[in-house]
Formats: structure tokens, sequence, C-alpha cells
């Protein structure tokens, strides 16, 4: 989780998300996941989330995409029904 700091600069999304948020916010995407006990689909889950850590490193992801995952799911926008 020592890159999350870095990735909102590279993404400018410091704006919309403290580093500290960003990280709760990526721990309750895990947590979501929690009920799974297949260990093949452990396994994919964990390989595809390495897999999008590399990409917004390497900046082959958009910023937008980025936001499900580091911004907070209740917002200002989100009550109006609007998603960006």
């Amino acid at each position: 989780m020592y890159k999350v700091p870095a990735i909102l600069r590279w993404h400018e999304i410091t704006w919309k998300v403290e580093p500290i948020q960003a990280k709760l916010n990526v721990a309750e995407v895990f947590r979501e996941k929690a009920h799974l006990r297949d260990p093949a689909l452990i396994d994919a889950w964990v390989t595809r989330g390495y897999e999008r850590l590399v990409e917004a490193e390497q900046h082959h992801t958009y910023s937008s995409y980025l936001y499900q995952f580091l911004t907070p799911t209740v917002n200002f926008f989100n009550l109006l029904g609007l998603m960006f």
C-alpha cells in the first residue's frame, strides 16, 4: 500500500481523496470479496489486483477508472445520481 500516495499524485487524484482514505477504500474493496472460499477464485482476484496496480503505476489506466477503487463510494455527486 506504500504506492497509493504516488499513484494518487501521478493520476492527479489528490484533490479528490487523501492517501489514508484511499487506502481504507482499497481495503473495503478487499473486504467485499472476503466471502470467497475457493482458492482458484481468490488467486484470480489477487492476480487482477496486481494487474490493476501495475497498470496504474505504468499509466495504462485512466484516472476515472481508479476512482471506483480509491475514492469514497458516497459523495455529493453520487447522492445526485451523477457518476464521474
